[in-house]
């Protein structure tokens, strides 16, 4: 339990507690409840399941004492047989866990490449795709393409090289998506 005096008046302003269960699968469940400074009014809670293995996690959201959450977020990690790793994290909102969006991560087996993938609620073509390469100098050349709400039509694309030594930048936009 966390007591927090924002304004140094000597009364409390809020109280944060947090509590852990290992649950018998081995996943863990952190919640995380904060009230006012007497303690006595919930303003909201967060349960956070993990797997045993940490590769996946749920998180959802209260406000006040409500028992249906207001957002869920799941966050899936996947290692990949090549080496490579994908990471899922998707948005809910409300009761019905209606979906607001995910991003997609991946990274390559020598993490050189990240590829971060954006999609507006349940779109299947993402709106964004933004691509890191670092070469084997160190440089890194970053890559951000925007897509119509949809996905299906390329709107603008920004390619950012930068040198090793981070001094030099040069920065290529198409910005109407003709290639």
């Amino acid at each position: 339990t966390t007591q927090t005096d924002a304004n140094g008046d000597g009364s409390y302003d809020a109280v944060e507690t947090a509590t852990t269960v290992i649950n018998v699968d081995h996943s863990s469940t952190l919640t995380v409840i904060h009230k006012n400074g007497a303690g006595t009014v919930q303003i909201d809670k967060t349960v956070t399941t993990t797997s045993a293995d940490g590769l996946s996690t749920t998180t959802q959201s209260y406000l006040g004492t409500a028992t249906s959450p207001y957002a869920t977020t799941t966050d899936v990690q996947v290692l990949n047989g090549n080496g490579s790793t994908t990471e899922t994290v998707t948005n809910f909102a409300g009761t019905g866990n209606v979906p607001t969006g995910k991003q997609v991560i991946t990274h390559s087996a020598d993490r050189l490449t990240t590829t971060v993938k954006s999609f507006l609620g349940t779109n299947s073509l993402p709106e964004n795709i933004t691509t890191t390469v670092e070469a084997s100098d160190g440089s890194k050349t970053k890559t951000e393409s925007h897509y119509n709400p949809t996905g299906s039509t390329l709107l603008r694309r920004t390619t950012t090289s930068i040198s090793a030594d981070g001094l030099t930048s040069t920065i290529a936009t198409d910005v109407n998506g003709e290639g």
